[in-house]
């Protein structure tokens, strides 16, 4: 739900322009075919005129007139958008940056109230569509200072209050060290007689590193919900929980946050402290750590959450939240104000304030206790904002907290040593889908099937344990081996790309500081080994580029990959330099990394375009 799933079809935005009796100037030739961008800016004007008409008693009729319009207008500006990227329904003559200054101006009346409906406390499905028109109209179609401007008489964001807490396990299961499902949560087994066996995560190779001196080997640990508490146990007040306008007006922030006027617009509405409290309360023991086998939230298509003709689901009375999700993307929020104004005194005082309150669960993301895909997901983007405050704030945050700073530093090293040592080919990692859509990933192919390093690993290790015989182990690691097939599936695929994903934004937070710090060192051998695995990705990536081009989500994951490489590669390259003891030079403008998406489900290397957010 966090990331923009593809935008609507034009066919659809026909329809809503149908049903809305548009003038005839919508064709875009003789032969009556419609266009994209008339489409879509009829429909705008046609919603202006209406909605400009509402008096100050909005009664039923009103309400769903305004859902319906702002549901036409966010299809038609998608349409658009599709239509402008792949260029084939633009009007002859024009450009996509003229079409969205039209656009953006026609739409500018509506901006005060659109920022009305947007903060109302608990507005839900309103305020997400006012928050998605919004973005949208920050999203290229006008300039962010006048945007700014235009949102001076109100704010646009409602209270960044935390969702209602997901249901928990029972407390006799965990008592008894079972999860919700009745499974055994913990089983310990030395290595010497696990075989081929799935290998374990970072955690507990770090505790048992730890905890057993002169034992033979390590230990296999496969955890649900086992880790370390977290300090920060936040409280939730009754009846005071956000919804689904919560992460809509975070998804507004991003885009909106990406430029010094919109950061800073923000920042006066207290935007860092908002997302500290959300994060401290989702870091507490209602919401963190999430029951190993809740039922999955209903997700949407659209960029807002939804697509347009699921709007009746949300109008639910407690739609659901993921927290989660909620709380990566309040991470990215942060992570996306730092690149723009984190080196002002005023801000980034309130960004070390914010790592300073999460240090527990930051630590405890870079050192993950098993591997899910959400696990990852927070690794990556705990990552994500400690490199754009080091970017940014390097020597206010040594001032502020030095030890604070070495403990994330020193986190990061832990990450990147154990990415620097997958398990031998025989082993897997231990990485079974939870719930049904991991599962029905995998049973599909993987996009690109690549086998090297973690991909190998992770395609051994996403078979549940208990399909897995020595017979099937064998076959498996023969099968991964095999480098003329695919290896893995997709959901073995997603979870080693997201390990490579958060390698390399780990690697660019240690290669932000001007000097080493020999307790957070790396050392030749680990640069070597993430070096090696970032040329042999890449490699692969090259040769089966034509294999991964014959569709456009393989392709977009090929180019992720590559790029994602190529990054880790670069900064390794940079940290062997800095712990060489030479002077860290500042990374090329192309390797710096988006910090609103995830490397792997966004090329966030791109900048963002008048056509919207890369994918």
């Amino acid at each position: 739900a966090i990331e923009s799933p593809p935008a609507v079809s034009p066919s659809k935005a026909v329809g809503f322009g149908s049903q809305l009796n548009l003038p005839a100037g919508s064709t875009g030739s003789d032969d009556g075919e419609l266009n994209a961008f008339t489409v879509a800016a009829d429909v705008a004007r046609v919603t202006v005129e209406v909605l400009s008409r509402r008096g100050d008693v909005v009664d039923g009729d009103t309400v769903n007139i305004t859902r319906a319009l702002l549901t036409a207008v966010l299809a038609s500006i998608r349409a658009w958008r599709d239509g402008a990227r792949e260029g084939d329904l633009r009007v002859s003559g024009s450009s996509p940056l003229r079409e969205g200054n039209r656009l953006g101006q026609i739409l500018w009346p509506l901006v005060p109230m659109l920022c009305g409906a947007a903060s109302a406390p608990n507005g839900g499905t309103d305020s997400v569509l006012a928050l998605s028109v919004l973005r949208e109209l920050a999203d290229g179609l006008m300039s962010t200072p006048a945007l700014v401007a235009a949102m001076q008489s109100r704010a646009p964001l409602p209270p960044l209050e935390p969702p209602r807490p997901p249901v928990s396990p029972s407390p006799l299961a965990r008592s008894h060290g079972m999860d919700s499902s009745g499974q055994a949560s913990i089983v310990a087994v030395p290595f010497k007689y696990l075989g081929d066996a799935p290998t374990m995560a970072l955690r507990p190779f770090l505790e048992l590193n730890a905890a057993i001196d002169g034992a033979d080997g390590k230990e296999n640990l496969q955890r649900a919900n086992v880790g370390s508490k977290i300090g920060v146990e936040g409280s939730v007040d009754e009846g005071v929980f956000g919804g689904v306008e919560v992460p809509a007006a975070l998804r507004l922030c991003q885009v909106l946050g990406r430029s010094a006027e919109g950061a800073e617009s923000l920042h006066r509405l207290g935007l860092i402290g908002q997302l500290t409290e959300l994060c401290k309360s989702l870091s507490g023991s209602t919401y963190h750590p999430a029951p190993a086998h809740q039922p999955s939230p209903r997700r949407g298509r659209g960029r807002a959450g939804f697509a347009p003709d699921e709007a009746d689901e949300l109008a639910e009375e407690h739609p659901c939240v993921d927290p989660a999700a909620l709380y990566c993307l309040a991470l990215r929020v942060a992570a996306t104000h730092a690149d723009a104004v984190g080196s002002k005194p005023e801000v980034h005082d309130g960004l070390v304030a914010m790592a300073v309150e999460l240090a527990d669960r930051f630590a405890a993301a870079l050192a993950p206790a098993e591997l899910t895909v959400a696990a990852l997901a927070e690794a990556e983007a705990t990552a994500t904002l400690l490199h754009s405050l080091a970017a940014a704030a390097n020597g206010p945050w040594q001032l502020e907290a030095p030890s604070h700073q070495v403990r994330m530093r020193a986190s990061a090293v832990d990450f990147l040593r154990w990415i620097a040592a997958p398990p031998p080919p025989r082993r897997g990692v231990a990485c079974a889908p939870r719930g049904s859509a991991q599962a029905s990933a995998a049973r599909r192919p993987p996009l690109v099937g690549a086998s090297t390093g973690w991909f190998h690993s992770c395609a051994l290790g996403s078979v549940p344990p208990v399909a897995a015989t020595p017979a099937a182990a064998i076959a498996a690691a023969v099968a991964a081996n095999d480098r003329s097939t695919p290896a893995g599936n997709a959901h073995s695929e997603n979870v080693a790309g997201r390990l490579y994903a958060t390698a390399a934004r780990c690697a660019a937070f240690l290669a932000s500081f001007p000097r080493a710090n020999p307790t957070a060192a790396l050392g030749s051998e680990t640069l070597d080994s993430l070096s090696g695995q970032a040329v042999a990705l890449g490699e692969e990536m090259a040769s089966r580029r034509e294999a991964s081009a014959t569709t456009s989500a393989g392709a977009a994951l090929c180019d992720a990959l590559t790029m994602t490489a190529k990054s880790l590669l670069e900064f390794a390259s940079a940290l062997e330099r800095l712990e060489a003891g030479e002077p860290n030079l500042p990374d090329p403008p192309a390797l710096r990394l988006h910090s609103s998406y995830s490397l792997v489900s966004q090329m966030s290397w791109r900048e963002s375009t008048i056509l919207g957010d890369p994918k």
